[in-house]
């Protein structure tokens, strides 16, 4: 078939100009969605995993809650609406504090946005007790561990004692919670539902995964003597401590059991998946349901 040059050209521009009007109209939609002034929120949950991420968006749609993508001016949001008094939105991290993705950097920027006053990071965290020794009530897996204390243990010190690596914790201070939290999630601890199966007290956080259960024990030994038993522990609530002033904290961790931080734990096993997914599951039902229940104004 012959196609003369005057055809082609002709074609060739205006196959141009399409996809010159297709550039510019896709850059505009996604400018208008990058400037889109974000909702003011008053409680902004964290998430690290992509389970964490998929269990809050089941659990939330369960509730008859929104679940909607948005976009902030770095990353993605998701609006989860009005959750009893609370508007309510979620943002993904990165797992741990550290990097440009991490729970830190995320937090930081995400609170100045959002305008949250109240920062709460959910998911899976380790527990403490295993053999339930301790004398309190004792924790199983999928149990929800919420934070009145955070211990940033990675705040040490390490040196050298007649040849002998010796390490101390003097360093670590205890961070207290948001109280207006404490109490929310406290008073729905006590309904029957959860009575059994929600512990509060101070909680570790730090870069390490931790596979060891005399490392462990040594950590619960040696900070337990900074106002509350240490109950767990988890890696991205160091992060939201970056972004909360400590004479008035905004935050608080609220996290599911997954394992115990010991030999047994084995990431590669189909019921460790399965762990996973109910700790997060579980985290994020407590969650919601007490901001969906409370009332500040009825807080003393």
């Amino acid at each position: 078939m012959h196609i003369s040059h005057y055809n082609l050209q002709s074609t060739t521009k205006r196959c141009c100009r399409r996809l010159k009007s297709w550039l510019q109209e896709h850059v505009c939609k996604q400018n208008s969605q990058s400037n889109s002034k974000l909702p003011r929120c008053d409680v902004l949950l964290f998430v690290a995993t992509p389970t964490e991420k998929e269990k809050l968006e089941e659990v939330a749609r369960s509730l008859n809650l929104q679940f909607t993508r948005r976009q902030g001016k770095a990353f993605k949001y998701y609006d989860l609406g009005q959750v009893g008094t609370y508007r309510v939105m979620a943002v993904k991290s990165e797992v741990g504090a550290f990097g440009h993705d991490g729970s830190a950097a995320r937090a930081i920027a995400a609170k100045i946005e959002t305008h949250a006053t109240g920062l709460v990071s959910l998911g899976m965290a380790f527990g403490t007790d295993p053999h339930k020794s301790t004398g309190f009530r004792g924790q199983n897996k999928g149990d929800v561990l919420v934070s009145r204390i955070l211990l940033p243990y990675d705040n040490r010190r390490v040196r050298s004692v007649d040849g002998a690596v010796v390490t101390d914790y003097e360093r670590v201070v205890p961070y207290h919670a948001k109280e207006s939290l404490v109490k929310a999630l406290r008073k729905h601890s006590m309904s029957s539902e959860w009575e059994t199966h929600v512990h509060f007290g101070a909680m570790l956080t730090g870069g390490a995964l931790i596979e060891c259960a005399r490392f462990r024990d040594d950590l619960v030994r040696r900070l337990s003597d900074r106002g509350e038993l240490v109950i767990g522990g988890e890696m991205e609530g160091a992060g939201l401590l970056a972004a909360s002033n400590p004479r008035a904290p905004t935050w608080i961790i609220a996290k599911g059991i997954l394992d115990f931080a010991d030999e047994e734990r084995d990431p590669k096993s189909p019921q460790f998946a399965r762990d996973r997914a109910i700790a997060c599951e579980c985290a994020a039902k407590f969650v919601l349901t007490a901001l969906l229940s409370d009332n500040p104004d009825e807080q003393n």
